[in-house]
């Protein structure tokens, strides 16, 4: 049975300094400490599997809440680190950390483990990892990694419905990229849109009656525009209308408002409108290229993909463009965030993997590991809930 959970590196830890002699020149016993490691977890889904404990570079099990007694250590430094940490869980920092055993009492460690309800109940993504682009699906304890659209043409792109019954995704089975929908099971798969020319970048709005996405109006690759229609495909309409490239809608949570990228000001920058189209107002104005835009569960902040300090790191900014904040800082460059329903935890892909961090950019964490590709997060809409 396979498992999303963090991948930790495991990093050597060795005791920094070891054995201790006593005055009497090598006579009598030597002189030892202790030292008692406690995992203080908290939240609302706990781990019920424990964690992986390195001390001095041998790794030992330990449970939720344990403390766990390590005694007759030869003073000196060690360093230790807090493995197999549950995806909705976060250690304090820093982690690995060095702790000082001195002779006579015991020292003292807390690991401090902050658990969030069911992080990501459930997540959609795309990957290729059976060789083909599919969409794939994870339960709410981040379980049984299922194949949901199974077709031998190119899947990709999926949008998770209120509540995580149906998934929106973008598809070549029948000649072109169009939008479908079918549900979690991967059952009941519908066409949306029918048209002879490619429509992609699905995402629901946060009631689950409307459907935003991209689309090419013409033959030109530079000019997508942005669209929305009713959740069984019916009453399309157009919401942006210009000669450059709209896309990557995000919706706040009130359903009102619509966050998007464009380049009708020259380089990809962010911009907000009306869900009717009307009102549309830039959020970002530099040089760089701004993308990717993710409106957080209670819509006061912006995640987005940003270039403007030389790569494609993650950034959050305030709804109204406010504050940008730098969350990473990697040289794979780290795209396509999204918000999981707390809105405590942002995954987002890097390179062929996907990776969950917390909101404020600490704890950044492996979350899928294939041979293949892992990309296209897709977590629960804003006010959804598990």
């Amino acid at each position: 049975m396979s498992r999303f959970r963090i991948s930790a590196p495991f990093v050597a830890a060795l005791a920094i300094s070891g054995v201790a002699c006593n005055d009497g020149g090598g006579i009598g016993p030597p002189q030892y400490g202790s030292l008692d490691v406690t995992t203080a977890t908290s939240g609302d889904t706990l781990d019920p599997d424990g964690y992986s404990l390195t001390v001095g570079g041998v790794a030992y099990d330990i449970a939720i809440n344990e403390t766990r007694a390590f005694p007759e250590l030869h003073p000196g430094t060690f360093s230790l680190q807090l493995d197999d940490v549950a995806i909705n869980c976060a250690v304090d920092q820093p982690n690995p950390r060095l702790v000082e055993v001195t002779a006579g009492g015991p020292s003292q460690e807390v690991f401090t483990v902050q658990c969030a309800a069911s992080l990501f109940a459930p997540l959609a993504f795309g990957s290729d990892r059976e060789g083909n682009s599919e969409i794939y699906f994870v339960d709410a304890d981040g379980r049984n990694p299922t194949n949901l659209s199974n077709h031998p043409a190119y899947d990709c792109c999926p949008s998770l419905s209120p509540g995580g019954t149906r998934v929106a995704f973008v598809s070549e089975r029948d000649g072109e990229s169009e939008i479908y929908v079918m549900d979690v099971d991967g059952q009941n798969v519908l066409r949306l849109t029918i048209n002879a020319v490619p429509d992609g970048g699905p995402r629901w709005s946060p009631d689950g009656s409307r459907i935003a996405f991209s689309r090419q109006p013409g033959e030109s690759w530079q000019n997508w525009e942005i669209y929305v229609m009713d959740a069984d495909g019916q009453n399309e309409r157009q919401l942006t209308d210009n000669t450059a490239w709209d896309g990557y809608p995000s919706w706040y949570p009130d359903g009102i408002r619509i966050a998007f990228a464009s380049t009708r000001d020259g380089n990809p920058q962010l911009y907000t409108m009306n869900a009717d189209g009307s009102n549309q107002l830039r959020l970002t104005n530099n040089t760089a290229t701004d993308r990717y835009p993710a409106v957080s569960p209670d819509g006061s902040r912006i995640a987005f993909t940003s270039d403007r300090d030389g790569n494609d790191d993650l950034y959050v900014m305030g709804a109204d463009g406010s504050t940008p904040v730098r969350l990473t800082d990697h040289p794979s460059g780290d795209l396509k965030p999204c918000w999981t329903p707390t809105g405590t935890e942002i995954v987002f892909q890097r390179s062929s993997d996907l990776y969950v961090l917390h909101a404020s950019g600490s704890n950044p964490r492996l979350l899928s590991e294939s041979p293949g590709f892992d990309g296209d997060p897709a977590c629960l809409p804003a006010n959804s809930r598990p």
